[in-house]
């Protein structure tokens, strides 16, 4: 592994994975962390599944979007056939958010039942700037949950529920109510 640095593919390659290939063009630059990456996909995909933290980043940057599940918050690598494999208990989302993949069930199970927000909806002040992704990352998982939960037809009351608290999140991302008044804006 410490031998394995960055490089500039001399000609397009193409890279087979459990049930798809993906070619990288000539010229492309992949550093260690896309090589150890595509590395670890070839010889582990089979046995076990492979997740991102986010749809951007990593799985953006190796050109493997299109096969990006979302499962809350982190992205699980589907490896299909996308145009044939049936689409199962996935969800696509609408273009205006982003037209992401989820698996609304076990997404909403996540959202609802095991992730522990431990005040966060609740805060009156969010100081640290530096922090705000935190935040923002969960206003980011309601909105597009309540999304993919208008497409698949789940009732005006989830969706609701969901974009309310995308906006209770957006506020604490922002500052919180008493941040904001502080800073002298209206929440």
């Amino acid at each position: 592994m410490d031998r394995v640095g960055t490089v500039r593919l001399p000609e397009d390659m193409t890279v087979a994975l459990p049930r798809l290939a993906i070619t990288y063009p000539g010229g492309m630059v992949l550093d260690r962390s896309q090589q150890l990456a595509i590395r670890i996909i070839n010889d582990a995909a089979v046995e076990r599944p492979i997740y991102f933290s986010s749809s951007a980043g990593l799985i953006q940057q190796l050109g493997l979007s299109r096969w990006g599940v979302h499962h809350g918050l982190p992205v699980k690598l589907e490896l299909r056939n996308v145009e044939t494999d049936a689409n199962e208990g996935l969800v696509q989302g609408t273009p205006d958010y982003g037209a992401a993949w989820y698996d609304l069930e076990h997404s909403l199970t996540l959202y609802d039942e095991i992730y522990r927000y431990r005040g966060l909806r609740e805060r009156d002040v969010w100081p640290d700037r530096s922090t705000t992704m935190m935040p923002w990352q969960f206003y980011l998982l309601a909105l597009r949950l309540a999304d993919v939960a208008e497409v698949a037809g789940l009732g005006p009351e989830v969706v609701e529920r969901l974009r309310d608290d995308a906006m209770t999140f957006q506020l604490v991302a922002e500052g919180g109510p008493r941040g904001l008044l502080a800073a002298g804006e209206t929440p």
